[in-house]
């Protein structure tokens, strides 16, 4: 519907469900059952991201964090990064957008939490990589996307705690028509 939702029944109830919260959610299940350090890929050849200089000096103190996380990188210049890996399935456009985005997280927090610093950077990541509002699935993909949330630990909600399916069960839709 509206390349946006998806339409399905399951037993009696009709369930409503944001293919993009649905995908975002199943992606960061897959990241976090991986080993503590994400795989990460080798860029071809490396990208250069400005950063400001509290940035850097961040980047540089916690390299250990951004690591662990699937970024490789080094110290170009005084406000440049030369990145050679990052986290698989990261699209080249989003690296520097991905690495502000930590460090965000990283001067929010004097002492950040490992975990939380892991869980906000992997929503990151399965957002920008899953299925957009406005791209169309055929029914294999629909039927395979349902499949694989209904297999998530928390299927009712996206890593950043939004809504990913509404259910309506047989009586709630008849409320709606006034058929009491």
């Amino acid at each position: 519907m509206a390349d946006c939702f998806i339409i399905a029944k399951k037993g009696q109830d009709l369930y409503i469900v944001d293919q993009h919260a649905a995908h975002e959610r199943i992606r960061y299940d897959t990241f976090c059952k991986r080993v503590e350090r994400m795989p990460s890929q080798q860029l071809l050849t490396p990208e250069f991201v400005d950063v400001d200089s509290d940035d850097m000096t961040l980047l540089l103190e916690r390299q250990d964090v951004f690591n662990d996380l699937g970024y490789t990188y080094s110290e170009a210049g005084p406000t440049t990064l030369r990145v050679e890996e990052v986290p698989c399935d990261l699209q080249t456009s989003d690296i520097a957008d991905s690495l502000k985005d930590i460090c965000l997280l990283l001067h929010d927090q004097k002492e950040p939490d490992k975990a939380m610093v892991r869980h906000r950077s992997l929503a990151y990541l399965s957002c920008h990589g899953a299925v957009k509002a406005g791209d169309s699935l055929n029914i294999r993909q629909m039927k395979q996307l349902l499949d694989d949330l209904f297999h998530t630990e928390k299927p009712y909600v996206c890593p950043h705690g939004r809504p990913t399916i509404i259910r309506f069960t047989p009586k709630e839709i008849a409320h709606l028509f006034k058929r009491t």
